[in-house]
């Protein structure tokens, strides 16, 4: 016997919320095709790096003034 605190109706919406958010990541996605090269940029250097302290070491490679240059050059590489 499954016992739900959510309604039929309730499972629904969110159901159908959580289709439509899915839609909308993915189009915010193909509309920013940068992201995937930003993200691939983030892993190659961690992967090469293998920092310690992963949460600080990601902090500084989004921070760095030359983050637009590195990911190209990681784009260029890979």
């Amino acid at each position: 016997m499954e016992t739900s605190v959510l309604t039929a109706q309730q499972r629904e919406t969110l159901r159908e919320d959580e289709i439509r958010t899915r839609i909308d990541n993915e189009r915010y996605l193909r509309d920013h095709p940068e992201i995937k090269d930003i993200l691939n940029h983030v892993m190659s250097q961690v992967l090469q790096h293998k920092p310690e302290n992963l949460r600080d070491f990601v902090a500084d490679v989004f921070s760095d003034a030359n983050l637009a240059r590195n990911v190209a050059r990681t784009k260029r590489h890979s």
